[in-house]
Order: structure tokens, then sequence, then C-alpha cells
């Protein structure tokens, strides 16, 4: 398992308001697609450090924009239903929208709020 990502193209930095009153930095980093050996896949790893763990995450699509555009939506859906997010000590400069893209809902569904629902939570 990966430790840490071989080539980082975008960083994104969070605060995270601790039980103690402290803030701690969060970064969110978003590595280069690269192409899945002897596979047509491709691969965008992303990591939060000072978050929950520093595990390296990824996904996969078809081409890498579509791994960047899954990485995106896979990061915003494991931020936006953390804990630390739903009791509001997760912030980006301040305010609750964190600026990754919300998943798209299903208006029938009751058991997931919509986008703007979990902004207001």
């Amino acid at each position: 398992m990966r430790s840490e990502i071989s080539e980082v193209i975008a960083v994104r930095e969070l605060s995270l308001l601790l039980d103690d009153g402290r803030v701690r930095a969060v970064s969110v980093k978003i590595g280069k697609p690269h192409r899945v050996q002897e596979t047509e896949a491709y691969r965008c790893h992303f990591q939060f450090v000072g978050f929950d763990n520093d595990k390296v995450r990824y996904a996969e699509g078809d081409d890498g924009m579509q791994a960047i555009i899954l990485a995106l939506t896979k990061i915003a859906s494991l931020l936006y239903t953390s804990a630390e997010f739903k009791s509001m000590r997760l912030t980006s400069h301040g305010h609750r929208n964190l600026g990754f893209p919300l998943f798209v809902d299903d208006p029938r569904s009751t058991l997931v709020p919509g986008p703007v629902a979990l902004l207001l939570m």
C-alpha cells in the first residue's frame, strides 16, 4: 500500500477544529492520473493529511479526466459525510462549502440528504 502520492498536482487546505479549541490544518492532495499497467484504466490517487488517517486512496476511470472527476467526487463524499463535517468542525476558509463537487442526489430518496442540505446540516 502506498504511503504518499508520487506526483501531487493539486492541494486544498482545510481547517479542523479540535475538541480542545485548537485548529489543525488538513491538506487534501490529488495526484497526477496515470495508466494502470496492463489495463486500459487510469488511476488518480488522493490523500487527506491531518485528517482521519493519511491513507492514500484512489479512483479509476477510462481516461485521466474521468479518474480526476471520480477522485474529486470520492473526496467530496468522504468529507461531506465525515463526523468532522457533520459536527461543523471541518471548514474551508471559515465556510462550510469545502469546494468539492457534491454528488447527484435522487430527489425521491429519504435516506441521503440533497447536496444543499448537506452544507446546511
